[in-house]
């Protein structure tokens, strides 16, 4: 696992991709804990989710606060969200997050110490 690996959507980030096992990528069952009916880890630190399905894939992974990989090359965590918007994301009040047609897969969720979305946009 790497903390500044490249976030591929649909594919994987850190190393971690989209379908491997829990023993594929090597950590402890004990760090597998079940959170309203679903099975997640926390990972390097805590800056990257894993959520498992029921045969124990990777169903989704999430690059948190402290991850240093980029998408694309240019959007980090921890970015302000004032920076995306003027590249074309759009917030989407069902997916509570930015989305971008090009980047299908990917959500970006302000941090709560972010403005709120309806304040962003009315700058």
């Amino acid at each position: 696992m790497e903390i500044s690996g490249e976030i591929v959507p649909g594919v994987g980030l850190a190393g971690i991709k989209i379908g491997q096992t829990l023993e594929d990528i090597a950590i402890d069952r004990r760090s597998v804990k079940s959170i309203s009916g679903q099975k997640l880890a926390y990972v390097m630190d805590g800056s990257v989710c894993i959520l498992f399905d029921d045969e124990n894939k990777i169903r989704q992974l999430s690059a948190l606060s402290g991850y240093k990989g980029k998408l694309n090359q240019k959007y980090y965590i921890d970015e302000p969200i004032a920076e995306i918007i003027d590249d074309g994301w759009i917030y989407s009040e069902e997916l509570d997050g930015f989305i971008k047609q090009d980047q299908k897969g990917v959500i970006i969720r302000p941090d709560l110490e972010d403005a709120s979305p309806d304040e962003i946009i009315e700058q």
